[in-house]
């Protein structure tokens, strides 16, 4: 099992590898801090921030599920899983007088990690890719979408996955 200590130290080093590569590819941070800033003929370099805001939203996603996994296995009151990641946690924390502060924010915020992890970041006429554009909405208010679908990731929506998992673990 991880403990609460290694899982933050695991995901400031995510954080801090996600800031150097950003900073690789960006240069200096300015503001505004966001795709849109970028020369709009330099493709590879806003590719590669996309790519790198990917990476650590799905490592930190996945520290944050191994945590409340081992977490949920040690509680002495089952539940069964027959519904998304972050709904069986809650139902798991409420079965066991457990706080879970954030359940709203991390069932729909998995929206976004299904979207990554089924659909390469982009939503089609799929009414799964449909569902889980939503629940992104709902979990990261006024994020958008290229005129392909594919979902725009932006630095402060890497830093509200960073904040909200942090918290979990500090809280949990």
């Amino acid at each position: 099992m991880h403990t609460k200590e290694t899982c933050r130290l695991t995901l400031t080093l995510l954080w801090r590898n996600y800031q150097r590569l950003d900073k690789e590819i960006r240069g200096e941070p300015k503001e505004p801090y966001d795709l849109n800033d970028l020369p709009t003929n330099n493709m590879e370099q806003r590719v590669s921030l996309w790519l790198c805001r990917q990476g650590f939203i799905l490592s930190a996603w996945n520290l944050w599920e191994q945590y409340a996994r081992d977490l949920i296995e040690g509680l002495s009151n089952e539940v069964k899983r027959d519904k998304s990641f972050p709904i069986w946690v809650a139902d798991s924390f409420n079965a066991n007088s457990k706080s879970f502060p954030k359940s709203d924010w991390f069932r729909d915020a998995n929206g976004l990690r299904n979207l990554l992890v089924h659909f390469g970041a982009r939503f089609d006429s799929d009414p799964n890719s449909q569902r889980y554009w939503t629940q992104t909405q709902a979990a990261f208010p006024g994020i958008e979408h290229s005129s392909e679908n594919y979902v725009i990731i932006q630095h402060d929506h890497t830093a509200l996955v960073m904040a909200n998992i942090d918290e979990f673990l500090t809280s949990a």
